[in-house]
């Protein structure tokens, strides 16, 4: 474990340059990884209700029983459950305009893409998840994300 980064008495944690700097390397969006997660996400989805379709029609025409489709119907419910989780996470990292380097890209993918889908909006999320935050930190004199890269004046 690299102990450079853990906190010490000489230099404040949070206004360490080094700190800073890998911080603001982790925070930059990845275009090209952010999408395949995106696209995997949804043939992830359409893998999962097709199956489920053809499951069902498959059995219907074989002759089986219905309760066959509660077991694939129970594991269904619980995979796009989970994709939609995922969609979320998404969601959020859109929010904070971090899923894509363009804002405009974060204010798209995250809106159409992956909330719409779910029945719901990044903008009223945005209004809810950061603006709370974000009053509270400038009523603080908190330095937010989009200027933490500045010279610090303290």
């Amino acid at each position: 474990m690299d102990l450079s980064v853990l906190p010490s008495k000489t230099t404040p944690f949070l206004r360490d340059p080094e700190f800073k700097r890998k911080l603001q390397e982790l925070r930059r969006g990845d275009n090209t990884t952010n999408w395949v997660y995106l696209i995997r996400t949804y043939l992830m989805l359409a893998l999962v209700i097709g199956a489920t379709i053809g499951f069902y029609r498959f059995g219907a025409a074989a002759g089986w029983p219905i309760l066959w489709n509660i077991p694939v119907t129970l594991f269904a419910i619980v995979a796009v459950g989970a994709l939609q989780h995922h969609l979320a996470c998404l969601a959020h990292e859109a929010a904070h305009n971090a899923l894509f380097k363009s804002r405009y890209l974060n204010d798209l993918v995250g809106e159409w893409l992956c909330s719409f889908p779910m029945i719901s909006s990044n903008f009223h999320y945005g209004l809810h998840h950061l603006a709370p935050t974000s009053l509270l930190m400038i009523r603080n004199g908190i330095r937010t994300c989009r200027n933490f890269n500045k010279a610090d004046t303290s």
